[in-house]
């Protein structure tokens, strides 16, 4: 069977051998095919090509034999082996086999592996053995198989959850490989770590199937917030790709983190603050923010939040505090609500804190009091036998959501009954004075009634 190679022929021609090796996962996957090709022949002192000089024949048919003394053979054989040597040492060129039947050729672009010359003496023949290294065979038909020109790879997924609830988890996959350069029909090559990239790009993506594993790890999870990341190693010909996915049991497409805890003031009064964050997450589909999202989620949260207070403690069901902070570049929204303990308010049901307070001046005796220079004792005191009035003060303190804590439009309570509720009761009771003070921002009321009677 002819043997050429870069044009320049190998003569005597050299037995060939073929064989295939088949690149698979531990799994059985298959991801690729490689030729190993084995030349095996004799380099004759005075036939062939290279000639005596290592000049390789590029004509028709044979070359014409060699004169050749004796003492010539050994040198003529080390400098074939040298020609040898030196037409492999540029690999990718197009390796020809031809059969003797006339059938198309067998051509590939092979990789050198080693070249291997028999022991001497070297006086009439040198045995030799080249092995190749090949990702296609020209002439050899292979169908219903995409090849991917690789030494390794490899492929991997997991899922882990990310809260205690474990309602949230995050979903890796790896892919990597590295790749093999590979030679084109023309001669030219693409890099190793193309070839790897190909490989690793035609894996890339979600498969759903792996976002559940019944039996293990059940229910109806959403995929968002995806991210990828990839590695290129040119000289090591490796190329690797990180994908992530944040998972939601739920397919909620934000994600809130919450903390309750118990508050006890300097009034020994009890309150429940409730703190959470929502971080919206990037939807595929319908193009959405990750801002939107997280106000969607806030949206329907505001309206647990007492319920959720409630679990803990008796609360009133309206907060007496509350804060909330948006970054829409982030896609995140924080609160906080603070919701006091009961009895609910009497005055005002939409206020969440009021305070009552009843002061009396009782009468006292009226005393004339009389100064008289040089009394080292003091003035000269003395009882009219008079009597002051009495006095009764009101103080009335509410507290609501004013308009810096969202209420549009929050109105004045109204104090008029509870204020006839502790006036006194007496033959004369006037009014000395009533005043009334409402802060509309901070949802303050403060009502001072003062009256003057008798009994």
């Amino acid at each position: 069977m002819p043997t050429i190679y870069d044009s320049k022929a190998i003569i005597p021609a050299p037995f060939v051998s073929i064989s295939q090796n088949i690149l698979r996962s531990e799994g059985g996957e298959i991801a690729g095919r490689t030729w190993r090709l084995t030349l095996s022949g004799k380099l004759v002192a005075d036939k062939g090509s290279p000639d005596s000089s290592g000049v390789f024949y590029t004509g028709s048919g044979y070359p014409p034999d060699e004169n050749l003394l004796d003492n010539q053979r050994s040198g003529a054989l080390m400098r074939k082996q040298s020609a040898l040597r030196e037409l492999f040492k540029e690999e990718g060129k197009i390796l020809e086999i031809s059969p003797w039947d006339g059938m198309p050729a067998l051509k590939c672009n092979p990789r050198v592996i080693d070249i291997e010359f028999g022991e001497g003496p070297w006086v009439f023949v040198c045995d030799y053995k080249i092995s190749f290294e090949a990702d296609t065979l020209f002439g050899i038909k292979e169908e219903g198989f995409e090849n991917y020109f690789l030494a390794s790879f490899s492929e991997d997924w997991d899922m882990e959850p990310t809260n205690e609830s474990r309602t949230v988890y995050k979903l890796t996959h790896r892919i990597s490989a590295v790749g093999k350069k590979h030679y084109l029909e023309d001669g030219t090559s693409t890099n190793a770590w193309e070839e790897a990239r190909r490989w690793c790009i035609s894996r890339k993506g979600l498969v759903l199937d792996r976002l559940n594993c019944p039996g293990v790890l059940d229910g109806d999870f959403g995929a968002f917030d995806y991210s990828i990341t990839q590695t290129v190693g040119e000289k090591s010909g490796s190329f690797g790709l990180v994908e992530s996915w944040t998972c939601t049991k739920d397919k909620s497409n934000a994600i809130e983190e919450y903390t309750t805890s118990l508050k006890t003031g300097n009034d020994q009064r009890t309150s429940v603050v409730i703190e959470g964050t929502i971080r919206g997450l990037t939807s595929t589909g319908p193009n959405k923010s990750k801002y939107d999202n997280a106000k969607t989620k806030w949206a329907a949260v505001q309206g647990q939040l007492a319920g959720r207070a409630l679990l803990l403690a008796s609360v009133r069901t309206l907060a007496i505090s509350s804060s909330e902070g948006h970054n829409e570049k982030e896609g995140v929204i924080t609160y906080s609500r603070e919701y006091l303990d009961k009895p609910e308010c009497t005055i005002d049901p939409s206020a969440y804190d009021e305070t009552i307070s009843v002061s009396d001046r009782h009468p006292a005796n009226v005393v004339a009091s009389l100064g008289v220079l040089n009394r080292y004792t003091g003035p000269i005191l003395q009882n009219t036998g008079s009597r002051t009035a009495r006095f009764r003060t009101i103080n009335i303190t509410i507290r609501k959501a004013g308009t810096r804590k969202g209420h549009p439009n929050p109105t004045k309570p109204n104090t008029n009954a509870k204020v006839a509720e502790y006036m006194p009761a007496g033959s004369f009771v006037f009014v000395e004075s009533d005043n009334e003070e409402f802060n509309y921002t901070e949802g303050i009321y403060n009502r001072s009634v003062t009256f003057l009677w008798q009994e």
